[in-house]
């Protein structure tokens, strides 16, 4: 039975193929000073820990104040309960810098590209294939003082297998673990 753990373990460790990540990074802010306001991650396909992944990143990147709207919105009575889209307009802006007093906004994106592989590999019956996960993520940064963007970057995490007769003992990454690998390393470039 130990045998059998333990090959069960050496396989999935030895069989995760490893993912290409891309970068599109503006100029570094600074991280140091200031009030950081993070808002809720946008995604279409809800991922449980994405924001407290999102916040862990960030409140070690950041020295200064780092806080969620969704916690400021709950402790403050007179904070609009609206949801801050990822594009937020002037008039958005300025309504948040009065509620909050922060300085910037970070508001992050996941999208789902592709998403052909889950679990193990496998094989085809006939011929050759090529199989994908793709993940990207955005992450923009809002001066609420100037009320402008002034950072806009973005990771995009590639998984991709190709499938033929043999058999494949493979075991993919999944969308999950892409998303979070491409979030941790956008914020470590910013």
């Amino acid at each position: 039975m130990k045998k059998i753990c333990y090959l069960i373990t050496l396989l999935v460790i030895t069989s995760c193929g490893s993912a290409k990540y891309s970068y599109s990074l503006d100029e570094s802010l600074g991280y140091k000073q200031g009030k950081w306001l993070l808002n809720t991650v946008f995604e279409k396909e809800k991922h449980p820990h994405i924001n407290e992944y999102a916040e862990s990143y960030f409140m070690n990147k950041i020295e200064g104040t780092v806080s969620t709207l969704l916690e400021i919105q709950n402790n403050s009575a007179g904070l609009m309960k609206a949801i801050v889209p990822f594009e937020p307009s002037k008039k958005q802006l300025k309504e948040i810098k009065k509620a909050t007093d922060y300085h910037y906004l970070i508001n992050i994106k996941t999208i789902v590209i592709s998403k052909d592989l889950n679990g193990f590999i496998g094989n085809t019956k006939y011929g050759v294939s090529y199989k994908k996960n793709a993940v990207r993520i955005e992450i923009d940064i809002y001066d609420l003082n100037k009320m402008q963007l002034v950072s806009s970057n973005s990771a995009t995490a590639i998984e991709e297998y190709k499938l033929n007769e043999e058999p494949n003992w493979s075991l993919a990454r999944g969308i999950i673990r892409l998303k979070t690998g491409a979030l941790k390393r956008l914020i470590k470039r910013l």
